[in-house]
């Protein structure tokens, strides 16, 4: 067996970090989906830091809480965009991450949206912010295929929370059916506090 010489030392990092903002829903309904997009970030930062950092920089977080609301997810945004981020990852949520990236898009604040897909989040007049997984348009004609096509459904019925993203995936999700020739006999729409559906 080949001896084992001393551990290489850990690569010195410079004394100045690489602010990355985490845009998290801490509280409120996403709050579990926050917090676990908080630890994903903190892994990737101790693995990267661990690895030498970024060209000799280490990473540190900035993480804000968007409360899961969008005017109070906004205010979280104008934090990170006014403080030393280079970039502001996450955001969970359609009505929040489209109140956040009017921010980041003023500021020109790259911004990696992790958490939403509502269709509108990547335009062409969004040049700062991009996504990491499809967007509802995709998900929503895909199913409406499948209804069709393989399920064979004849009468559809849709039911939609009333947010950013059940508006959005409810519309495209009709769309899909229109353009193959079905009609939803029905549309039915919820808030998500409801608690008696008579």
């Amino acid at each position: 067996a080949e001896a084992s010489g001393p551990m290489p030392p850990k690569p010195e990092l410079a004394a100045s970090p690489v602010i990355i903002g985490v845009m998290a829903e801490l509280t409120g309904a996403g709050a579990s989906y926050g917090r676990d997009m908080v630890r994903g970030a903190e892994m990737a930062v101790r693995e990267i830091n661990a690895a030498g950092g970024v060209q000799g920089r280490p990473l540190k977080l900035q993480v804000e809480d968007g409360g899961t609301h969008p005017a109070r997810s906004a205010i979280a945004m104008r934090r990170l965009v006014t403080s030393e981020s280079a970039l502001v990852v996450g955001g969970w949520g359609s009505a929040q991450v489209l109140a956040n990236l009017e921010v980041a898009e003023q500021a020109g604040m790259p911004y990696i949206v992790v958490g939403a897909t509502h269709p509108d989040i990547t335009s062409a007049r969004h040049r700062w912010t991009l996504r990491v997984l499809q967007n509802t348009s995709t998900h929503a004609d895909t199913i409406a295929g499948v209804v069709v096509g393989p399920l064979r459904s004849r009468r559809i019925a849709v039911i939609s929370e009333a947010s950013a993203y059940g508006t959005g995936s409810r519309d495209t999700f009709v769309d899909g059916l229109r353009r193959r020739a079905m009609t939803p006999v029905r549309l039915e729409t919820y808030d998500s506090g409801d608690r008696e559906f008579g």
